[in-house]
């Protein structure tokens, strides 16, 4: 699953703005916690969270249920949160 909600800039415009990617990436979870897709990459922890404040709700009513934001430069995972009412 591939949601685009909005649109980031690619890792050449940002190598061009000076800015070295370092591969955020969502996953995507449903209702009994297995992945089901998985977002675009994004060079900054602060981008993939602006990116999932505008889109949680198209990921909700697509059948995600839960998001895990990943660090895969680090290869960590930072957290994972519930996109409905608790």
């Amino acid at each position: 699953m591939q949601v685009l909600c909005g649109t980031f800039p690619s890792w050449r415009q940002a190598r061009t703005r000076g800015r070295l990617p370092t591969m955020f990436r969502w996953s995507y979870l449903d209702a009994s916690g297995e992945e089901i897709g998985a977002s675009q990459h994004f060079p900054d922890e602060e981008a993939a969270e602006d990116w999932m404040g505008n889109c949680w709700r198209d990921l909700l009513e697509n059948g995600v249920e839960e998001v895990v934001l990943f660090d895969h430069e680090r290869g960590r995972k930072l957290y994972r949160m519930g996109l409905g009412a608790e």
